[in-house]
Formats: C-alpha cells, sequence, structure tokens
C-alpha cells in the first residue's frame, strides 16, 4: 500500500500513521512514501528514523540527519519541515549550478566567438603574407629585369662607344686621304702648270722662228 500527503495536510497527519514510513522522495508540495504500516494506536515513546535515500548525498548531515523524536505528530511536522528546507537549499544550489552552467556556456560562447575572431586574423594575416610574398616576388622579377635592362643598356653602350671610336678612325684616316688627295691635286696642278709654261715656252719659240722666216 502508498499513500501521501500534501504539505498543507501535516498537520493533520498523526504519530501513528507515520510509524515505521520509510520517506523515498519529496518535493516542494508532495511527500510520498511507501510501505505504510498503520499498527493502531500506541502510546509512549515512538521512535523515527529517517533513512537516506541518497537523494542529498554529499550534501552533508544537515539534510538528511537521522533524529529520535518524542512526540509522533511534533516529530514528524520536524521531520518534513528539515526535508523542505534540504529540498529548498539543493533547489537553490540547482539554480546556482544552473547560473553557473549558464555563465560558463557564456564564456563558451566568448570563447568560440574569440577563437573564431583569431582563426579570421589568423587568415587575413596568411592572405595578406600570401599577397606580400606574391609582392616580394613580383619586385623580385621588376628589380631582376630592370638589372637586365641596365645589362643590355649598358651592353648598347660599349657598342655605341666602339662604333663611335671606328667612326672616329674612319673620319680620321679620310681626312688623312683628304689632305693626302689634296697634296696630290696641287703637286699634279704645279706639275701641270709647269708644263703648260713649258708649252707655252715652247710655242713662243716657235712663232718667233716663223716671223723670222717671213722676214
Amino acid at each position: 500500500m502508498s499513500r501521501f500527503v500534501t504539505a498543507d495536510k501535516i498537520e493533520s497527519v498523526t504519530a501513528h500513521e507515520v510509524i515505521n514510513r520509510n520517506i523515498t522522495k519529496i518535493d516542494n508540495k508532495l511527500i510520498y512514501s511507501n510501505s505504510v504500516k498503520i499498527q493502531g494506536v500506541k502510546e509512549g515513546i515512538e521512535d523515527i528514523i529517517l533513512q537516506n535515500t541518497g537523494k542529498f548525498d554529499g550534501k552533508g548531515s544537515d539534510y538528511l540527519a537521522q533524529e529520535v523524536f518524542i512526540n509522533g505528530n511534533t516529530a514528524y511536522q520536524q521531520l518534513t519541515k528539515e526535508l523542505r528546507d534540504g529540498l529548498n537549499v539543493a533547489k537553490q544550489e540547482v539554480e546556482r549550478a544552473s547560473e553557473e552552467k549558464a555563465a560558463a556556456e557564456e564564456d563558451v560562447k566568448k570563447a568560440d566567438a574569440a577563437v573564431a575572431a583569431a582563426k579570421k586574423a589568423g587568415e587575413d594575416a596568411a592572405a595578406k603574407q600570401a599577397k606580400a610574398e606574391t609582392d616580394a616576388e613580383a619586385a623580385k622579377k621588376a628589380i631582376s629585369e630592370a638589372k637586365q635592362k641596365v645589362t643590355d643598356a649598358q651592353q648598347e653602350v660599349v657598342q655605341a662607344q666602339e662604333k663611335l671610336l671606328n667612326a672616329q678612325q674612319e673620319l680620321s684616316l679620310a681626312e688623312t686621304n683628304l689632305a693626302n688627295a689634296k697634296a696630290n691635286t696641287a703637286d699634279k696642278q704645279k706639275a701641270y702648270n709647269n708644263g703648260q709654261n713649258k708649252v707655252n715656252s715652247a710655242n713662243k719659240g716657235v712663232d718667233g722662228k716663223r716671223k723670222k722666216k717671213m722676214l
């Protein structure tokens, strides 16, 4: 046989009803029991011993203290009061634990957000590093191309200098040849003039002889 009484009706429970009763489950309104043995009216001292069912293990003896009471009705009221007090304390601890759990979950969310932010920052940093490496490679390539252009330009300068030197040498040779040609021309002109003078002198001699013959 099983029965329960509400907290509101605790006052009406007699000492005879709680003899040999084992409290197994409670909440803030109901007190459940089993193995109820009503043995009739008894007079004298009644011993009521609360048995620990494990519901509040680890919470200390204040929750489920084993007591021996003299008056059955008063003892039952005291017993249920202790149980309700213990239940309220346990509920407060549950609420506090729930709040701590919620706070811990919030901390986890913040930590997750921080991890996500750090991950994104790492990805951004990696992208920036990759871009920097790409830019560095492009800069190295540009520097290499510029150096090659400088080398090519230097070679072109050397070639141009060689061409200039050759042109200067050719000009000098041409000037020398021109001077020689002018000198040869002057000599030839002089020889021509000398020859022409001789011809003129010869012609004058012939003309003089002709005139003498005519006389």
